[in-house]
């Protein structure tokens, strides 16, 4: 005959819980991330700066926690994406950033503007080169209604394989484009979307077969292309 002595479930229980709750704390603090392997997407290794960064993420639980969304919370000196690429017990987590490129560059100097609108440095990046007025940007602060345009114009130019040497913004009714052989384009920012097709139509066109290019301006503002020279 078994003795079942009821009142000693509770006991039981409570002890139980509570070996649970500390075998759970134990494994939080022995699976946590304690290593931090980091490459970026293009094979290099992580800066310095970008594992100080991720060094936030040291103790969180290395099992069933969404770390690629916490670290894509972080705040980084370059906008990246995270990627977890393996988890070793029991503290290595193993990680690959993609950074978002630079879209274009400002003003001849080493600050590089995202498609996103993020500002970093880079002394080594190359992108579109741009000369914006002070008053749109300065000291890492940018007009982002001439962040969009500019945006919506480079990726137009882009689709239509067209690599502009320079862009200059003097107003949202006058930008800019300096072109091979010394060809100039202006656009404003109502038809930045469609200069890129426009471009390509007049360059494969036999319109400029045998003109100089040098000092030559297309004017797309109008309904139809204004070809004039500059001096």
């Amino acid at each position: 005959m078994i003795n079942l002595n009821r009142s000693a479930w509770p006991i039981r229980l409570v002890r139980w819980g509570s070996l649970i709750s500390l075998l759970a704390v134990i494994g939080q603090t022995i699976l946590a991330v304690g290593q931090i392997e980091c490459s970026l997407s293009s094979g290099e290794a992580c800066s310095n700066q970008t594992l100080v960064t991720l060094n936030q993420i040291k103790g969180q639980p290395l099992l069933f926690n969404n770390l690629e969304q916490k670290i894509n919370q972080l705040e980084f000196t370059h906008p990246v994406q995270a990627q977890v690429v393996s988890k070793r017990l029991p503290q290595t987590l193993t990680l690959k950033l993609t950074q978002e490129p630079g879209l274009y560059q400002v003003n001849q100097s080493d600050y590089l503007i995202t498609q996103s609108g993020f500002v970093f440095q880079s002394s080594t990046q190359m992108a579109v080169p741009v000369d914006l007025p002070q008053t749109i940007f300065d000291q890492r602060i940018l007009d982002m209604s001439v962040h969009q345009s500019l945006v919506k114009l480079i990726n137009s130019l882009d689709r239509h394989q067209i690599q502009p040497e320079a862009i200059g913004w003097q107003s949202s009714e006058e930008i800019i484009l300096k072109l091979t052989n010394g060809l100039e384009a202006i656009v404003n920012s109502d038809g930045v979307e469609t200069s890129g097709e426009k471009l390509d139509l007049i360059l494969n066109s036999e319109v400029l077969d045998n003109l100089n290019f040098n000092q030559t301006q297309l004017d797309l503002r109008f309904k139809l292309p204004v070809l004039r020279k500059t001096s």
